[in-house]
């Protein structure tokens, strides 16, 4: 499998860092999703918006065919591919752990935004 920088992607995070999470994609490549690429808002706590085993679409960033590896992005995607990711996710379900967990990433953010904003003005 050949990836295209720009070209949208779904992948499975597989561990979460302080700066970032690295996700699995198809044929055994690996990315990061480096913190200020998941939204345009400050991140403080990275845990509040990604989780193990959660699967995202994401948009490439970079590819390096070498290492099999890709940097990606989620901020980047445009509101229609934003509309179009979220039919897909409701058809894509993938079994971890025993359940079944989709991704509603857009809805998910906008809460924990704003749970994040309530926080920061108590």
């Amino acid at each position: 499998m050949s990836y295209q920088v720009s070209e949208i992607v779904q992948g499975t995070v597989t561990r979460i860092l302080p700066y970032g999470a690295m996700m699995v994609f198809e044929d055994e490549w690996m990315g990061l999703l480096h913190i200020s690429e998941v939204s345009n808002e400050y991140i403080r706590n990275i845990y509040r918006y990604l989780r193990v085993g959660a699967i995202y679409q994401v948009k490439v960033l970079s590819v390096d065919n070498e290492k099999k590896f890709l940097k990606v992005s989620l901020k980047l995607l445009t509101e229609e591919e934003r509309k179009t990711i979220n039919g897909l996710n409701e058809r894509n379900k993938a079994l971890i752990d025993g359940k079944a967990l989709t991704s509603k990433l857009n809805d998910w953010i906008k809460l924990e935004l704003d749970k994040e904003k309530k926080d920061v003005n108590s």
